[in-house]
């Protein structure tokens, strides 16, 4: 695969998801529930934060210094692994009947759908956050859709005037 794909639909998206989530969790819900505090001896917080927090500048700073192509359907791709992660974590529930995480036990069926419902939504906006990103710092140009909601609001505000 070339490296432009892997990166815009898997390693940019799914970074961006492990933080939010992690952290998002930990602060939210309590640590315990995501990194336990017997972890502490075994992963130190250096070790923790270059897991979980450093994998976001390194991708900003990658996404600033290397033009990526982003291919028509690319999001597919983002959407078809976050949903290939959601059912290996379902099946490790199903054959051990414990959850990888155990702030997921805290969800009712309902809640787990509305969870990985949101994951998956939010793997298309971080697919499309590089995206912007991406033309936002590398072409002079934006994106078509951005053109479009531009002239329309510079013809508004013309016929404002």
């Amino acid at each position: 695969m070339p490296r432009d794909f892997v990166f815009t639909t898997m390693a940019y998206p799914m970074a961006n998801i492990v933080t939010f989530t992690f952290w998002g969790v930990w602060f939210f819900m309590g640590r315990e529930y995501i990194f336990p505090a017997k972890l502490d001896p075994l992963i130190p917080s250096w070790l923790n934060h270059s897991i979980h927090t450093m994998i976001v500048p390194v991708n900003l700073i990658t996404v600033a210094v290397t033009n990526h192509k982003y291919y028509n359907n690319g999001v597919l791709m983002t959407i078809g692994v976050t949903t290939l992660y959601t059912v290996v974590l379902q099946y490790i529930k199903r054959e051990s009947g414990l959850y990888v995480y155990p702030y997921l036990e805290t969800f009712d069926e309902k809640g787990k759908l509305i969870y990985f419902s949101g994951q998956a939504i939010f793997a298309y906006l971080m697919y499309k956050s590089g995206q912007l990103l991406t033309y936002a710092i590398h072409t002079k140009r934006p994106p078509e859709g951005v053109r479009k909601m531009r002239s329309a609001n510079v013809s508004t505000a013309r016929k404002q005037n």
